[in-house]
């Protein structure tokens, strides 16, 4: 899958910041404070970047098995959302889904393919969520 190479690219760059989607998938924690978001990036980065590279690995094995438990669907759908964040920073995404355009020099291939990840993303929080057990809340 480009997208997911695409990724991974990203995710091994050794700048935090080198790419605009790097913003949006690792949001910096303190904006007004350059030394301790450095503190900050140093302590978690790696971890975070791992947890996103893990989840990636499991779109082929979730793609391609006829079964998947929960922890793999789990992983999918944040490679899912991951890679929607990256296209979405690519075509500035904003609230408002109906001001998506293909101008910009951004294809209709690439505006396709954010709104397959959304409407997938949509199905597998579906399903995800067919398993779980109904509500005990009897305040509503």
């Amino acid at each position: 899958m480009v997208l997911s190479t695409h990724l991974a690219t990203i995710l091994g760059s050794e700048e935090p910041y080198a790419d605009p989607s790097m913003r949006r998938l690792f949001p910096p924690a303190y904006v007004d404070d350059e030394d301790a978001e450095r503190s900050y990036q140093d302590l978690v980065r790696g971890d975070l970047v791992a947890q996103r590279a893990r989840a990636l690995n499991a779109v082929d094995h979730v793609t391609h098995s006829p079964e998947v438990d929960d922890e793999e669907m789990a992983a999918f759908l944040a490679a899912l959302n991951s890679l929607r964040l990256v296209i979405g920073t690519h075509l500035d995404v904003s609230e408002n889904l109906d001001d998506l355009e293909t101008e910009g020099g951004f294809s209709s291939s690439t505006v396709g393919a954010y709104t397959y990840l959304s409407w997938l993303e949509g199905q597998v929080v579906d399903a995800m969520s067919a398993s779980l057990p109904p509500s005990t809340d009897t305040s509503t």
